[in-house]
């Protein structure tokens, strides 16, 4: 067995900035009690990440490094750190974000002092490293608890009334040794917990030791692979609870009544439509009010009152029609014009149009008719009355690139 105590795994790709910072704090704040190793798996990065690693590692931190000779995906990158660490127990870390050494070392007397616990998870802290202060968790656990099999459904009900993403986890190594393949249609977190307590017991820790950094002073825009997840991933959180269900029904030799499965699911549904007004609510404020539109089509399917009292909602009728014409205007090869004919506020809606995405170099115009210097080939016409097509018809506007406001509106959600 390996004299190491703890893996600290760190995929990266193309973060130089991110992982020298953290690699910084770690030489400056990572002062813990037993010996620990930083293993970096780097997915064939084309920045500096090599430069960096290598001279951290001069400085005296204790760092393994592996280079893909291709670029893996994130769930294969990962895989590489697990199978290449050598601690007794594995932990990951993303590259921009940070651990609480004090927590850590809490995390890590746990795991010692219950040396059959196969995994440890925990909440994380959301953090603003500019500030240097805490700013939540992403869910809470009032105190340490543990889980063995036989337990699964208890487990179930703590992840469904908590809204637990069991993410955040340090692995003893013998059971990161069965996890070797990342799932594409089940959310990995909830296909891994269920691999794990199938083996022994599991616990989940009340003190945070993760944290997910919001406000970084690293670089001004920085893409998050979390919060992109969070926007899209609502099927996979779907995929991963029900292979958790089935799996821990079929290792127990236990089927369900109907009454007793449509409970279960509705569990299920619960949870999801929880994680799609999150969804819809940072499609809203990132302004792709067609995806916010998806998405509220299919809450307000289930309950209409999912959408109620979500900030944003407001406005998405009418910007919703706003970035249909501007990403229809943009999509038409050929078009370098649009003219709005016949509509009122049309000085209120030609920002709304920019702001919705219309590109600048489609000129836009609005008037009671086309511009006399509007070429019918290059020019989408969008009408406030359908009684105007005719008119813009005998001009030569072709009938595919004449737009009424009623066409626009058809399947609309909430009416505008």
């Amino acid at each position: 067995m390996s004299d190491l105590l703890l893996s600290i795994c760190l995929p990266t790709y193309n973060r130089a900035d991110f992982l020298a910072y953290l690699l910084g704090q770690a030489a400056e704040t990572w002062t813990f009690s037993f010996p620990y190793e930083i293993l970096i798996t780097d997915n064939a990065s084309t920045d500096d990440t090599e430069a960096v690693v290598r001279k951290h590692a001069g400085l005296g931190l204790p760092i393994r490094y592996y280079r893909q000779t291709e670029n893996k995906g994130g769930g294969p990158n990962l895989l590489t750190a697990f199978h290449r660490a050598s601690g007794r127990y594995v932990l990951y870390l993303a590259d921009d974000d940070l651990l609480d050494p004090a927590a850590v070392e809490e995390a890590m007397a746990f795991l010692t002092a219950h040396p059959d616990v196969r995994a440890a998870y925990a909440p994380w802290q959301l953090y603003d490293d500019v500030a240097k202060r805490p700013v939540g968790e992403f869910f809470t656990i009032d105190r340490d608890v543990l889980y063995g099999p036989g337990q699964e459904g208890e487990l179930l009900n703590l992840i469904i009334e908590r809204h637990i993403f069991p993410e955040i986890v340090i692995y003893r190594a013998d059971a990161v040794r069965r996890i070797m393949a990342w799932p594409r249609f089940c959310f990995w977190a909830f296909v891994f917990l269920a691999g794990t307590i199938g083996q022994g017991q599991i616990a989940f820790l009340k003190a945070p030791y993760y944290r997910s950094v919001v406000n970084t002073s690293v670089r001004a825009n920085r893409d998050q692979a979390g919060i992109e997840e969070v926007m899209t991933g609502w099927d996979t959180y779907r995929g991963g609870l029900e292979y958790f269900v089935y799996t821990i029904l079929q290792r127990n030799g236990v089927s369900l009544a109907d009454e007793n499965r449509k409970a279960v699911q509705e569990m299920i549904d619960q949870f999801i439509a929880e994680r799609m007004k999150v969804a819809l609510r940072l499609w809203l404020e990132r302004g792709d009010y067609m995806n916010a539109h998806d998405i509220a089509c299919r809450l307000a399917y289930r309950d209409p009152a999912l959408v109620r009292d979500i900030p944003g909602m407001e406005r998405l009728p009418l910007m919703l029609v706003m970035q249909k014409l501007a990403r229809f205007a943009n999509a038409v090869g050929g078009v370098e014009r649009l003219e709005l004919v016949g509509v009122d506020e049309a000085a209120h809606l030609m920002p709304l149009l920019r702001q919705a995405g219309l590109e600048e170099r489609i000129a836009l115009n609005a008037g009671a008719s086309p511009a006399e210097d509007a070429l019918p080939e290059h020019t989408i016409v969008f009408l406030a009355r359908d009684s105007d097509r005719q008119t813009c018809l005998d001009r030569g506007y072709a009938p595919n690139l004449v737009i009424s406001e009623p066409e626009l509106l058809t399947g609309l959600y909430p009416p505008a």
